[in-house]
């Protein structure tokens, strides 16, 4: 018995021999410039608990097979081919003078937020040869009365390519060893005592490069979801997380952002905020649209945060589907909204408030939530009740002009007794009746006259 064993470790034995060991080999597409691993896979050596000598050679064997069976998996949404390059900052910076080369500004991507710090240490890291992350870019294509365009969404890395471009564009100085400032160019005026840099120094700048990443062909949404992975270790605003995100509702808040200018420039827009007023204010609208078909008499609850629009339009968006007439109904309100602002500018900006900013996110909620609410009444009443609100909370709440509910029941108490008065004015009631009037149509009844 214990020759037979031995003869068939034996056999096992030369027969691993016998086969040559497997090696990785490397593939260079001509298309790319990526070195890609082959499908093949070199042999696992065996752990040292298997040399020991407490596992046997068939157990060993078995395992080894179905380290190397792979028929099984697969990745799941694999994005396409991405191209690694150097591009130096010349090129990138003719890009971006070039119409429609570079987009900086996918309905994605956050607002340019760097200090004049933070970019001036971008600057001085370049030059003295700091490493700099590399930039993510894709490729899109598209064909415009048979012409085929192509240009760069940039993914990540706006801001270090605006700081680049505001430094070349003589925006921002860069400091030099002593600490002395030194710019580019000249921009605009020239300013007395400004250092410039030498020719040749301009030019070792622009051969500094950056490593960028490019994609080809990748969809919105995959554009997306790659934004949001890489900036999941910045300090994006819940805002900006929430424009990231992709879906029916937040494709809408994106379009009323940019085809409502100027009810979105009511207040800021920056860093994700303009497209936050706009959702937030769908969850207000609807909250409102659901206690009036269920003929509830209970006050509206304050829906038009962040969070709740989270709630409504991702977690139970089966509950609150974007139907075409839910769209329909949106727009016709921000229609009036537009309307409203064309009529009466004054009834939005600072209208004699002591207020920094023109609108509150939680007064530009409550005049789309009025504008819905009471859309029967006259441009002339919105306005009076807009004004109204806008001083009642102001009046109580001072600077705390906040999305908190103890604001929106002040806001919502206004509307109600601006329109609840405007009734009571308009209701109609039955003309006096003088005596004469009376006895005339006594004798009518009777036929006298």
């Amino acid at each position: 018995m214990t020759s037979v064993s031995t003869r068939s470790k034996a056999r096992r034995l030369l027969k691993r021999r016998a086969t040559p060991p497997i090696q990785p080999t490397i593939k260079t597409e001509s298309s790319s410039p990526r070195l890609t691993l082959s499908n093949q896979s070199a042999p696992r050596a065996p752990d040292d608990h298997l040399t020991a000598g407490n596992t046997s050679d068939e157990e060993f064997q078995d395992e080894n097979e179905d380290f190397n069976n792979w028929s099984g998996f697969q990745v799941s949404r694999a994005l396409p081919r991405c191209d690694e390059t150097k591009q130096t900052l010349g090129n990138l910076m003719a890009l971006l003078n070039t119409p429609n080369a570079i987009d900086l500004d996918p309905e994605y991507q956050r607002g340019f937020c760097w200090n004049k710090a933070n970019q001036v240490g971008l600057i001085d890291s370049i030059l003295q040869g700091y490493y700099v992350p590399g930039v993510i870019f894709n490729r899109r294509a598209e064909t415009v009365l048979g012409v085929r365009r192509e240009s760069l969404v940039c993914i990540d890395g706006k801001q270090r390519l605006t700081s680049v471009k505001n430094f070349t564009d003589g925006r921002i100085p860069c400091n030099d060893r002593d600490g002395k400032k030194w710019w580019f160019r000249q921009a605009g005026d020239k300013v007395r005592c400004r250092r410039y840099l030498p020719r040749s120094a301009q030019q070792e700048f622009l051969r500094e490069s950056f490593t960028c990443h490019q994609y080809i062909g990748m969809t919105q949404d995959q554009e997306r979801e790659l934004f949001q992975r890489v900036q999941r270790g910045s300090p994006l605003t819940p805002a900006e997380r929430a424009q990231a995100k992709s879906g029916p509702w937040q494709n809408l808040a994106r379009s009323f952002q940019r085809d409502f200018p100027r009810v979105a420039k009511l207040s800021d827009c920056t860093r994700g905020r303009g497209y936050d007023k706009f959702i937030s204010s769908f969850a207000q609208i609807i909250e409102g649209q659901k206690v009036t078909a269920e003929g509830r008499n209970s006050e509206v609850a304050f829906r038009g945060t962040g969070n709740w629009a989270e709630r409504y339009f991702v977690t139970d968006l089966h509950d609150h589907p974007c139907n075409p007439e839910q769209e329909a109904r949106l727009k016709k309100v921000f229609d009036r909204f537009d309307e409203l602002i064309c009529l009466h500018p004054r009834t939005f900006a600072n209208d004699g408030l002591d207020t920094t900013i023109a609108l509150a996110p939680v007064e530009f909620i409550a005049a789309a939530y009025l504008v819905s609410r009471y859309s029967d009444r006259s441009n002339a009443a919105m306005e009076k009740a807009i004004r109204a609100m806008r001083r009642k909370v102001r009046q109580d709440h001072d600077d705390n002009v906040r999305r908190k509910s103890i604001v929106w029941k002040t806001l919502l108490a206004s509307m109600q007794e601006s329109f609840d008065l405007v009734s009571t004015q308009t209701k109609k009631r039955p003309p006096p009746t003088s005596p004469e009037l009376a006895q005339r149509r006594v004798r009518q009844l009777f036929g006298l006259e």
